[in-house]
C-alpha cells in the first residue's frame, strides 16, 4: 500500500508539473491569437524616422484639406502635479509636445510651428522634411501615435502611456500672432495656393473664404486657421496652464530660444521661416478693407474680430497697431 501511495503521488506530481506548463505556454501563445491585449511601451531612440513617415505621408496626404487630419478636435486631459497634500489639476491640450523631458509646446499653426519644428530637427539631426509630415496633429492615426522615444511626443501619448507626471515639471509655453496677419499668411499659404481645397474648392476668393470660416465652429476649423484659444485652451473653464505666452511680433527668435535653453537645449541661432505676408497695417489694409466683393469696409476686419475676440484679448492686438 506504501509503494502505491508513492507511485500515485509521483503520478500526481508528474500531472501538476505538465498542466502548469501548458498553462505557461498557453498564457504566452495568447497575445498572438488575439485573445489577451499586452501593454507594450516603444522604447525606440527613434534617429532615423523615416521608418514610421511612409504610413504618416499616406495619411496626411488623404487628409490635409479643410475638413481632413488638420481639422480633428483637440483633446484636453486634466493632469495632477504635486503631492497630496499640496498640489493642482493642470490642463493640458493633448496636441501639446513634449521636447525632451523639460519642455512642453503647443503649436499653432501659421504662428512660428514650422520654424520651431525645424530646431527640434536640426538639434536632433532629424530630416526636417520628415518631422514636417509627421507632426502632432489632434487626430494623428498612425502607428507611431507622435512618439519619438524620449525626444518628441505628444502629451497625448504621454499621458495615454502612463507619464502624465512628466508633463508638470515642464517649463510650457505657447505663441500667438495678430489674428488678421494670421489669417492673411493662411490664406495665401493654404487658400491661394490650393495646396487646401475648402468644401472640394480651390477657387475661393478671399471675402468668401473669411465669411466661410466666420460661420466655422471654432473647434472644427483647421488647425492653420483654429483660434489659439481653442487650440491650445487659453481662455474658458479649463484653462491650460502656460509658463509663457509669446506674441510672434514680439521678437520670435529671442524668445523661442529663452525657453528652449530654461529646458536645456542649445539653440545657438533660430531663424524663422520666411513669411509670403509681412506684417503691418498696409497688408491688412489692402487684404480685408480694399478686399473684391466687400459690403462695406470694414466687413471682414469686424468678421475677424468676432471669431477671434479672445485672442486678440489676450495679445491686446488692434487691426490698426504697427504689428
Amino acid at each position: 500500500q506504501a509503494e502505491q501511495g508513492r507511485h500515485a503521488h509521483s503520478r500526481f506530481h508528474i500531472q501538476f508539473l505538465m498542466s502548469l506548463f501548458l498553462s505557461c505556454i498557453t498564457l504566452l501563445a495568447l497575445p498572438a491569437w488575439g485573445l489577451v491585449t499586452t501593454k507594450q511601451t516603444d522604447t525606440r531612440d527613434v534617429n532615423d524616422v523615416a521608418l514610421v513617415m511612409e504610413k504618416a505621408r499616406g495619411a496626411m496626404e488623404q487628409n490635409f484639406d479643410a475638413h481632413g487630419e488638420t481639422s480633428a478636435p483637440n483633446e484636453y486631459y486634466s493632469v495632477t502635479c504635486g503631492t497630496q497634500k499640496d498640489y493642482s489639476i493642470r490642463h493640458i491640450p493633448g496636441n501639446s509636445v513634449l521636447l525632451g523631458n523639460n519642455l512642453l509646446w503647443c503649436p499653432n499653426a501659421k504662428i512660428g510651428s514650422t520654424t520651431i519644428y525645424n530646431e527640434v530637427a536640426r538639434i536632433y539631426g532629424w530630416p526636417g522634411r520628415d518631422l514636417n509630415v509627421q507632426r502632432c496633429y489632434p487626430g494623428t492615426n498612425t502607428d507611431h501615435g507622435c512618439w519619438f522615444g524620449r525626444k518628441m511626443r505628444s502629451a497625448r501619448e504621454v499621458i495615454r502611456r502612463g507619464y502624465g507626471k512628466k508633463l508638470c515639471r515642464a517649463h510650457s509655453f505657447t505663441f500667438i500672432r495678430n489674428p488678421w496677419d494670421r489669417i492673411r499668411s493662411a490664406y495665401v499659404d493654404k487658400i491661394a495656393s490650393k495646396e487646401i481645397s475648402v468644401d472640394g474648392r480651390y477657387d475661393m476668393g478671399f471675402a468668401e473664404w473669411v465669411r466661410y470660416i466666420a460661420k466655422q465652429k471654432p473647434e472644427e476649423m483647421n488647425l492653420h486657421w483654429r483660434p489659439v484659444s481653442i487650440n491650445c485652451g487659453t481662455v474658458g473653464n479649463r484653462t491650460a496652464y502656460y509658463d509663457k505666452i509669446y506674441r510672434l511680433e514680439d521678437g520670435f527668435g529671442p524668445q523661442l530660444r529663452s525657453s528652449m535653453e530654461q529646458a536645456g537645449f542649445d539653440v545657438p541661432g533660430i531663424r524663422k521661416k520666411h513669411e509670403r505676408t509681412e506684417p503691418g497695417v498696409k497688408g491688412r489694409v489692402e487684404f480685408f478693407m480694399n478686399a473684391s466683393n466687400i459690403t462695406h469696409p470694414n466687413e471682414l476686419v469686424n468678421l475677424i474680430a468676432r471669431v477671434y475676440a479672445d485672442d486678440i484679448k489676450l495679445g491686446n492686438y488692434r487691426f490698426h497697431m504697427f504689428a
